[in-house]
């Protein structure tokens, strides 16, 4: 038997560590030239949404047809070019390392690339991170490929390549890596970690040559974390599994319903979908889009009672809608804005019931973003670790990990599965399982 191109020796494990450096460094330049086509794509969105020459808004009307035709494009763009390139990619790739879908080709790239831009650009309320994984994971595994290698270090590099697309995504290289660990490959072996930590290091340092790096959200430094401020990161935490057991059910309901007009044109229903966001968007801008500004502006002034109430309702509304629609996009940026207001919602009620004790609307926002993350993708390590990077403190873990705890268990408790389980399961065909572990 021929030896394996990386077997366990050093120099097999150093042509690994070599080949992921690429891999990464490929996968940042491309992820850090979508996160900007997207931020420009933002900008446009909101230009056109202000036009309004003499009060009459026809910027509006510009933008609901432009995102009517941009993303219905997208969704036939993917159903024509690339089918796999739909959604967020990321169960593709668990699929894929499964060994239960085929490898694609390099067309996911451009059509994941373009599409994704002109779905989140036009206003859904989809992430770049679910995009940017399963490019990265596209350019790990042809690579591994062109060089001849086995088919373990195949998948190795196709799921550091993964790592390195959500490290770029969010200038996060320890959750990248540790996403990857915890959710796709649930594994810690030597040769899987070293390849993942190299791809994620190398992307987000060819990302801050290219543009200079700065904190999504920031935070008081030296947060309360005593008994009666970890038992308010509990309940939010409790508060927020329940939100997100509802946001699973709705998102496959969502799925099951759209994918149920089969007389009409997938771009036909896409188009609908964006026109309806974008013309909502126009009113109540907060209401559609990623989340990112809406979550980072929660987070340093709380907002009414009615204003969070009723941003929590429709984003987890449109959240499964927005994903419906068969266009690029993730769903790691629309959770934790929703997370963030569910969190605030909890502090703001919490002030209004318990004047006395004192409870921040704002920390409480930080907190129910890891903690809605691990309710609905079971992966609190990543939540816990992502939320942190973001805000560039680890001052908050011990209140992030008992709102983590609370929210798995509620999760556990009502039986709901992980999401990207459910959508691997509805993409490869397979039964659900019996009750959640």
């Amino acid at each position: 038997m021929a030896e394996p191109p990386f077997p366990d020796t050093r120099d097999g494990f150093l042509r690994l560590v070599v080949a992921s450096a690429v891999v990464g460094g490929m996968t940042g330049l491309l992820v850090s030239l979508f996160r900007e086509t997207l931020a420009r794509a933002d900008l446009v969105r909101s230009a056109l949404s202000a036009w309004r020459p003499e009060g009459f808004p026809i910027g509006g009307v510009l933008l609901v047809l432009g995102a009517g035709v941009a993303v219905g494009f997208a969704a036939w763009g993917v159903q024509r070019l690339s089918p796999h390139a739909s959604g967020s990619g990321i169960p593709q790739v668990e699929a894929e390392l499964e060994g239960a879908l085929p490898p694609p080709s390099l067309m996911l790239i451009p059509v994941k690339f373009v599409g994704g831009v002109l779905a989140i650009g036009s206003g859904l309320l989809l992430g770049r991170e679910g995009p940017s994984v399963q490019m990265g994971a596209c350019i790990g595994g042809w690579l591994g490929r062109r060089l001849g290698l086995d088919p373990a270090a195949v998948r190795t590099l196709l799921s550091s390549g993964a790592a390195a697309g959500l490290a770029t995504a969010f200038d996060a290289p320890i959750s990248g890596a540790v996403f990857i660990l915890e959710e796709l490959v649930r594994r810690f072996d030597l040769r899987t970690t070293a390849s993942t930590l190299t791809t994620s290091v190398t992307a987000v340092a060819v990302s801050h040559a290219l543009h200079r790096p700065s904190l999504i959200f920031e935070v008081p430094s030296n947060p309360d974390v005593g008994l009666p401020q970890l038992g308010l990161a509990l309940g939010v935490g409790l508060v927020c599994g329940m939100v997100g057991w509802g946001y699973n059910r709705l998102l496959l309901g969502w799925l099951t319903l759209v994918g149920g007009l089969r007389r009409i044109p997938i771009w036909g229903t896409a188009g609908a979908i964006g026109m309806g966001v974008a013309a909502l968007g126009c009113v109540v801008p907060d209401a559609v889009g990623g989340g990112e500004s809406l979550a980072r502006g929660l987070i340093l002034s709380p907002a009414s009672l009615v204003t969070v109430a009723g941003l929590a309702g429709l984003r987890f509304l449109l959240g499964g809608l927005s994903y419906a629609a068969r266009t690029p996009g993730g769903l790691f940026a629309p959770i934790l804005a929703l997370g963030a207001l569910t969190g605030g919602l909890v502090g703001t009620v919490g002030q209004q019931i318990l004047p006395s004790l004192e409870v921040a609307p704002t920390s409480l926002s930080f907190l129910g973003m890891a903690a809605l993350f691990a309710a609905i993708v079971r992966s609190p390590a990543t939540g816990i670790i992502l939320v942190s990077e973001m805000a560039g403190t680890t001052a908050y873990v011990l209140p992030l990990m008992a709102a983590c705890i609370g929210a798995e268990c509620v999760a556990v408790g009502l039986g709901s599965e992980p999401v990207y389980d459910s959508l691997r399961r509805r993409l490869t065909g397979q039964k659900t399982p019996g009750p959640c572990p």
